[in-house]
């Protein structure tokens, strides 16, 4: 594994995987995303190797990364409070399993059962006693995924002024699931848009606040 400083943003990535490609996908949000560091909290699902929570500067981040090759680059990348595991809607077991991608792409692993794939098992957190204790003001998730299961058991009414996240579609039902998720976006936030830098032929990225 070669690592490589990037010059303008200073994370530390694996040369040999997409992970630079995620840090330009990161930047993007931040085009358009104003933190405040007194008044905001940020809380990041799938926090990756701590890109996104870097790009927080001073603002308070609490991240949360199941993968544990991710969470060793994140620590170094990132200053933000580190949970090692898998955020869901109420979960049924203290552990679920993880689908490791082993291809470049070191972004993939999902907890949604893939076929061929090795898994670990990975610690679990009930992401409506999160939200309680961390108060977050600013939502990023990115989760392979997990999206689906995680909003529409806890709902679209999140109590956030900003949600940022990743829509993935693995399978064709997951087209509708989507529209309906940012259905309930759309009554739920003042404005819902697409954000077109972090977007591919099965994700799109989705922005909705309250303005």
């Amino acid at each position: 594994m070669a690592l490589v400083g990037d010059p303008k943003t200073g994370v530390i990535y694996r040369s040999d995987t997409n992970d630079k490609r995620i840090i330009g996908e990161c930047r993007a949000y931040f085009k358009t995303l104003s933190l405040d560091p007194a008044s905001d909290v940020v809380m990041d699902i799938g926090g990756h190797i701590g890109i996104f929570a870097r790009m927080c500067g001073e603002t308070p981040v609490v991240s949360y990364e199941p993968l544990p090759e991710n969470v060793k680059l994140h620590r170094e990348n990132a200053h933000s409070i580190l949970n090692q595991g898998a955020v869901m809607h109420d979960p049924q077991s203290p552990e679920v399993p993880l689908y490791i991608s082993e291809t470049s792409d070191q972004s993939n692993h999902t907890l949604v059962p893939t076929r061929g794939r090795k898994r670990i098992m990975v610690q679990t957190f009930d992401f409506a006693e999160e939200l309680e204790l961390v108060k977050p003001t600013v939502l990023k998730m990115d989760i392979e995924g997990g999206e689906y299961d995680l909003l529409e058991g806890y709902g679209t009414a999140l109590p956030v002024r900003i949600f940022l996240a990743e829509f993935h579609f693995r399978k064709k039902s997951d087209a509708p699931r989507a529209e309906a998720l940012w259905a309930g976006l759309d009554d739920h936030f003042d404005q819902v848009l697409v954000q077109p830098k972090v977007a591919a032929w099965n994700t799109f990225g989705v922005w909705a606040s309250a303005i």
